[in-house]
């Protein structure tokens, strides 16, 4: 037997070997760039919404968002195990904070 006999049936078995190993370093990538934990990985859990309140009930919850609609600022409520969360998008936060501090216009005494 000559040697490109031999060269020829060696190429058979490699390239065989070969793809498989390519498949296989394909399939390990993937399954890396698609692990659960990379897409939570965001430290915000609710995405572009952030928390500004936290009240007791869906009551109240109503109530801070009736105020900061009154102000134009977005909001919308979800329920969590201690209470409701009352969320605003992240650029009107700042906004928000300051009417969620101030007190309620029909609170005072009038006089």
């Amino acid at each position: 037997m000559d040697l490109s006999g031999i060269v020829s049936d060696l190429r058979y078995l490699v390239m065989p070997f070969l793809a498989f190993i390519a498949v296989g370093a394909l399939a390990l990538v993937l399954r890396w760039s698609q692990t659960p934990r990379k897409r939570r990985r965001t430290s915000r859990p609710r995405g572009l919404l952030v928390p500004i309140a936290r009240v007791p009930s869906q009551a109240a919850a109503e109530r801070v968002a009736s105020r900061l609609h009154g102000h134009g600022i977005r909001t919308t409520s979800a329920a969590t195990p201690t209470g409701v969360d009352v969320l605003v998008w992240e650029e009107e936060y700042g906004e928000a904070r300051l009417y969620v501090r101030e007190p309620d216009e029909g609170s005072g005494s009038a006089g």
